[in-house]
């Protein structure tokens, strides 16, 4: 019983201490990403990963060299205050629920261009039990990165 005690003991006091630790407000800041390089003074300088003597490439090089298309040098800034929304649907098994159709979207916005990035993420589930899932999970910051809700 003594063992036990010192246990939760020693435990609780690990938890309360790394909660205090975590809650520390020190706020990060936020850096200006340059998104595209001037095209005429300015070349793409990345280095090609070599793993094994051998170079790697993505399946984006492989269809650009296959289709002889040019990369493009303009890569403008995507997320604004306007929801960029993408939906995918899905099936899927579980032992419980048996087989569910699934169809999941989110959503990724700025409140200002100096702010965090806001996410929605949702899902829609019927499954062959006739039970509807609908799970949201929210990340949305506040005009001044003071707050997530």
């Amino acid at each position: 019983m003594k063992f036990f005690l010192t246990i939760v003991l020693f435990t609780s006091l690990l938890l309360l201490a790394n909660r205090l630790i975590a809650q520390q407000n020190k706020p990060i800041p936020l850096k200006t990403i340059p998104l595209k390089p001037n095209s005429k003074t300015e070349k793409d300088t990345t280095p090609i990963p070599v793993v094994n003597g051998v170079p790697q490439q993505d399946i984006g090089d492989v269809l650009g060299r296959l289709f002889k298309s040019k990369p493009t040098s303009e890569v403008p800034d995507s997320i604004g205050s306007k929801p960029l929304v993408s939906i995918a649907p899905a099936i899927g098994y579980t032992l419980l629920s048996r087989f569910a159709l699934v169809l999941s979207g989110n959503a990724v916005f700025r409140k200002t261009p100096q702010s965090r990035i806001s996410s929605i993420i949702a899902s829609i589930s019927y499954t062959q039990n006739k039970q509807l899932i609908v799970p949201v999970q929210t990340n949305i910051w506040s005009k001044d990165n003071t707050y997530n809700f």
